[in-house]
């Protein structure tokens, strides 16, 4: 039994095994319903999709080589091959009236001046420098949905290129930050993914935009402060396993999850 890029597991008995693989090492997979987002959202798990809670998120993420992070959930497909981190950010109620302040050139290199200050953290830590070259999708806002998203192609000091592309989900007592991870070659045919997945994302009651009430906490921050260069170390953290996980799509399920999920002492969680 294999998975591969053009049949990426289709076979019930082949999902259900996947799923039996992951929930042996992390308890917390879902393939069906809501994953519960932390405490303030949910988001709808779709077919041939995984959802893992935060701590497990967590721990999957570093075995693929990562920091410890704080996400609060993960979702990515059954192959493994890309997914999308989500993360609350309680700073409050962020207002929206820079929306008209927007200016893509000066955001960017804003970010490529703090990327430079990010490497010398990445280097610290043993990790290789990330370069921004140019946006995939520029800063944009939409006040219907209050998400505010952009994109950016980064390369790594071999020449590897790869994107996140960032959805920010204003809340009523934060923001939670919505990342896809992907490479530049999957982004076409996944951005689409990306945005009919999100329609599946809500707060729980009384924590969306439109319940905000006065006395609420206010973020002492705009919309452009959700763009600005201090995050990226954060931000970019998880690029290094989504190369390698788009690497080993085509290998067979059992030697792909033994290499990532402990079927060996090598890479094995503790």
């Amino acid at each position: 039994m294999s998975l591969s890029a053009e049949d990426p597991g289709s076979d019930p008995a082949s999902k259900q095994v996947v799923l039996e693989m992951i929930k042996a090492e992390f308890p917390s997979a879902q393939k069906n319903g809501a994953g519960a987002i932390g405490s303030q959202a949910r988001i709808e798990i779709g077919d041939d999709m995984v959802f893992l809670n935060g701590r497990d998120g967590d721990r999957l993420l570093q075995s693929w080589g990562n920091l410890p992070s704080e996400i609060d959930g993960l979702l990515m497909p059954d192959d493994g091959s890309w997914c999308i981190t989500f993360q609350f950010s309680d700073v409050g109620y962020v207002k929206d009236d820079e929306k008209e302040e927007i200016d893509a050139d000066a955001i960017l290199e804003e970010n490529r001046e703090g990327q430079k200050e990010a490497n010398k953290q990445r280097v610290q830590q043993g990790l290789g420098e990330l370069e921004i070259l140019r946006w995939v999708v520029a800063p944009n806002y939409n006040t219907q949905t209050n998400n505010l998203e952009w994109g950016m192609l980064l390369e790594d000091d071999e020449g590897s290129q790869s994107i996140n592309h960032e959805v920010r989900l204003l809340g009523r007592h934060g923001v939670m930050n919505a990342t896809l991870l992907c490479g530049p070659e999957q982004f076409a045919s996944l951005k689409p993914v990306l945005d009919e997945t999100l329609k599946g994302f809500s707060y729980n009651e009384g924590n969306t935009y439109g319940e905000y009430r006065d006395g609420d906490k206010v973020a002492e921050f705009g919309l452009l402060g959700l763009m600005g260069a201090g995050g990226a170390f954060v931000l970019w953290k998880f690029w290094k396993p989504i190369c390698a996980g788009v690497l080993v799509v085509g290998v067979s399920v059992k030697k792909f999850f033994n290499r990532f999920f402990g079927g060996s002492s090598e890479g094995r969680v503790s």
